[in-house]
């Protein structure tokens, strides 16, 4: 893609309206800045109502507009009521970057099932819910975009390394977001559905499972910076799915 293309594809975002879900740390704030800085509306979703203040007072000092969305998303109602607000104050989205995501513990067999309940809950239920409450607010729009953040883990499980009920929870995210795009393009919608698939990254989550790193991994502005070039794409491309991982990770 020439410079000149990729910068008229930043420019038609300018003004729309974005949700990301998980944003009060790694990639989710990593990406509600970046989308910021190319010019959108910004609405930061997430459990932890004092870090959506700090983003939204950071983002508000540059000239931007910013929502901000406390709760649970393992509660269904949660994710109705995100968008609710966002109607009422914006009129509705035009990118979704669901981000939110938890580990569903390590092992399978042994696990307790409100772990697993909950691991299902927050990284299928609740970004199927999101989709499909974005998608009433894209239809018949030219510009529309969902971004889906799984997991290398959707293609594969490591034992030892990544827990079986992420592996599956990222797996169903991935069929479900090649279902919607499928769903999207026999309808000849021009609405865009992709998916980011990356290794490990450098983030609170993944710092809570491990002590250290055997390697440098990647940051969550490398994941962000990929999801805008998904939308500087122009309106005819369609970027499936990036999998993306520290040139150092073996696995």
């Amino acid at each position: 893609m020439k410079l000149a293309d990729m910068q008229s594809g930043i420019e038609r975002w300018q003004g729309k309206v974005a949700l990301v879900t998980g944003a009060t740390s790694g990639i989710g704030r990593a990406t509600a800045y970046k989308l910021s800085d190319i010019g959108m509306d910004v609405a930061v979703a997430g459990r932890r109502e004092d870090r959506l203040k700090e983003i939204k007072t950071a983002l508000e000092a540059k000239g931007r507009k910013v929502l901000t969305l406390a709760g649970d998303q393992t509660e269904a109602d949660t994710n109705h009521r995100f968008f609710e607000s966002i109607r009422k104050e914006w009129g509705g989205v035009d990118v979704l970057v669901n981000n939110a995501g938890k580990s569903g513990g390590q092992g399978f067999a042994e696990v307790n099932w409100s772990t697993i309940e909950s691991c299902l809950d927050l990284n299928v239920r609740a970004a199927a819910i999101c989709m499909q409450e974005a998608v009433k607010d894209m239809s018949g729009k030219e510009d529309a975009a969902i971004i889906n953040i799984s997991s290398m883990n959707a293609y594969r499980c490591v034992a030892g390394r990544s827990s079986v009920t992420y592996s599956a929870s990222k797996h169903a995210l991935r069929v479900l977001t090649d279902g919607l795009r499928a769903e999207f393009a026999a309808k000849r919608s021009p609405i865009k559905v992709g998916m980011i698939s990356p290794g490990m990254v450098n983030t609170e989550w993944h710092n809570r499972a491990l002590n250290d790193y055997e390697y440098q991994p990647l940051d969550p502005e490398d994941i962000a910076e990929i999801a805008v070039q998904m939308l500087s794409a122009p309106r005819h491309v369609q970027v499936c799915d990036v999998l993306v991982r520290s040139i150092e990770q073996v696995v």
